[in-house]
């Protein structure tokens, strides 16, 4: 099994429109915030996981999770989908996921990643800071 990522991206917000292309507006590698705990809202995080073979056709399980720094798990979503063959450019298939995500609370100024497995194999990751407003979570005061 090859699933490979496309991409993952963070949004403030994302639209459907023709033929199944995707406006997204607001993509983002940093999130500020002023003092850990803090909400942040809004937040999308799109997918795109590809595959090249048939061995990546059939039933997989795809979790899409949140860490924190560390590794630490702060929320995931995971679900059986079942991979069919698509004319999708140079893949034979792909699974593109939008989450829309209200209420986010970060606890922590640091690395977070967003993570990509399939068949409980990581296949991918975006790695994002979330920093104070000056930008740097060393300014912080704690």
């Amino acid at each position: 099994m090859a699933f490979k990522i496309g991409y993952v991206l963070l949004a403030d917000s994302v639209q459907e429109v023709k033929n199944g292309k995707l406006n997204i507006l607001g993509i983002f590698d940093r999130v500020f915030i002023e003092k850990p705990p803090e909400p942040f809202q809004p937040l999308v995080v799109i997918v795109r996981v590809v595959g090249e073979t048939e061995d990546e056709l059939g039933k997989h399980h795809v979790i899409i999770r949140l860490n924190r720094p560390g590794n630490k798990t702060a929320a995931e979503i995971g679900g059986d989908v079942v991979f069919t063959p698509k004319s999708v450019g140079p893949f034979l298939t792909q699974l593109r996921v939008v989450l829309a995500i209200s209420g986010v609370i970060f606890k922590e100024y640091g690395v977070h990643k967003i993570v990509v497995l399939v068949d409980g194999e990581v296949v991918g990751e975006q790695r994002f800071s979330v920093e104070t407003p000056s930008g740097s979570p060393d300014n912080a005061e704690t």
